[in-house]
């Protein structure tokens, strides 16, 4: 039976980007600040099972129970070299029930390094047994909440930047087998593959891929702004792996010249065929060829300027769709509902479907509203300035207004955190409805790329 969630209840908030403490019972709940993760992963595909061990090293900011998350369920748990019963490591639930979280129900001291060890079984979602080989992936998802690096391993919250290095054994297994990766990959020549990812790289980042399909890789070098970026795609039909490199350094080019040099080491693709949809990772995507562009435009924005929580992830999925659209400019910001976009727990780690048209609508509004120059070269500016760091919506508007002078509170508020006065609501939606400040983009789009789903996930390991 599935444990249910003890929730919390909040208080003060913490210093940094990370979400606030809370209360569960008679205890306090304290987010980790990860320095350091690293991950076994041990597969017997003679046997058909898989392994999983990690170990977090990090600091708390209060004394307090560590919060931090685990989708599978742990096996062995052990805190700074002491075994512990695994019914210490708790389900917990952020006040508002926005997901669950792991609890180490151990209180913890603050300002000191400590360390988490878990073991766990792989479910199918990391790992699946096929043509007497492996296949094993760190794919991730954006649609659905715990949908990062947890899904597969210990892992801290979207704030939390740090390095990491995963392992990866096999055993008794059959044939050759590839490993793609993001980041800095070696192999012993056998059945052993080590991974390291630099320290900028939060939970959303890592992508890592050891398969046994028949998969055809092409690679490429593009000359980009200030050094050459090799590009490598993947994927079993040939055709769509030669356009897919063809059509990313066209790509590419378009977004250097626009916001600025490529920030990652290089660019990994893999292409998934009759599979639509995409996810972007850090100088890495899994993408339908229909929306290679608007993956790689998040290797600029998401992943090269990333969101900080849940109530960030509006920003790049906005940009990202103003930039398939062909970067529209409105007529003014039209008079419309109030919409959510970041206005949701501090612990939420999905990004909400309104973010693509919503989101990119009030994006071509800005542009019309910063003209002559408009809204890129400020994109610019702002990738300039926080490449490889976390920003948080408060950022990015208070961004905005200082490099423009002008006031985006109101806008913010009810456009961003879907907030409204009842009696001014009533009246606005009125005027709404008659035709008052239509939108500006009112005609039938295309619909947006989307991420994704767990089981689509499963199916392209």
């Amino acid at each position: 039976m599935e444990e249910q969630p003890l929730r919390g209840s909040w208080v003060a908030e913490a210093g940094s980007e990370a979400p606030p403490p809370f209360v569960v019972g008679a205890n306090l709940a304290v987010p980790c600040e990860v320095s350091g993760l690293d991950l076994l992963f041990e597969a017997d595909a003679e046997h058909e099972r898989g392994t999983g061990r990690g170990r977090l090293r990090f600091t708390l900011s209060q004394s307090g129970r560590p919060l931090f998350d685990l989708v599978p369920r742990p096996s062995r748990l052990v805190v700074d070299g002491q075994q512990l019963p695994l019914e210490r490591l708790r389900t917990v639930s952020a006040p508002d029930d926005t997901t669950p979280l792991r609890m180490l129900d151990e209180q913890l001291d603050a300002g000191v390094e400590h360390m988490i060890e878990v073991e766990y079984t792989l479910g199918t979602s990391t790992a699946q047994f096929t043509n007497g080989g492996v296949r094993l992936g760190l794919f991730m998802t954006d649609l659905e909440q715990r949908g990062y690096l947890e899904r597969h391993a210990p892992a801290n919250l979207e704030f939390n930047q740090m390095p990491m290095s995963v392992e990866v054994r096999l055993s008794g297994q059959a044939g050759k087998h590839n490993l793609f990766s993001n980041g800095s990959a070696a192999h012993d020549g056998s059945n052993t593959w080590r991974v390291s990812f630099p320290d900028y790289f939060t939970c959303s980042s890592c992508y890592l891929h050891l398969t046994n399909r028949p998969v055809h890789v092409r690679e490429d070098l593009y000359d980009g702004a200030e050094r050459q970026i090799p590009i490598k795609s993947y994927g079993e039909g040939l055709p769509i792996v030669k356009q897919a490199l063809q059509n990313a350094s066209l790509i590419m080019r378009e977004l250097e010249q626009i916001f600025g040099p490529y920030p990652h080491e290089s660019l990994l693709i893999y292409c998934t065929g009759d599979i639509a949809g995409g996810m972007e990772y850090a100088g890495a995507t899994m993408t339908s060829l229909a929306a290679l562009g608007h993956e790689i435009t998040h290797s600029w924005f998401a992943r090269g300027v990333m969101p900080a929580n849940g109530n960030a992830g509006w920003i790049d999925e906005a940009i990202a769709r103003w930039r398939d659209l062909g970067y529209p400019r409105a007529n003014a910001i039209a008079l419309r509902p109030p919409v959510n976009l970041g206005g949701f727990s501090p612990y939420r780690r999905h990004t909400p479907g309104d973010s693509y048209a919503s989101g990119s609508r009030l994006l071509s509004e800005l542009d019309q509203l910063f003209s002559p120059d408009g809204l890129r070269p400020l994109l610019a500016v702002l990738f300039r300035e926080k490449q490889r760091q976390v920003i948080t919506t408060e950022y990015f508007r208070m961004f905005l207004e200082q490099q423009t002078g002008i006031s985006l509170v109101s806008t913010f508020d009810r456009y961003v955190y879907g907030k409204s006065t009842e009696a001014d609501q009533h009246e606005e939606l009125e005027d709404f409805a008659s035709g008052v400040s239509p939108a500006a983009d009112e005609i039938e789009l295309p619909p947006p790329p989307h991420a994704f789903t767990s089981d689509q996930l499963r199916s392209l390991l």
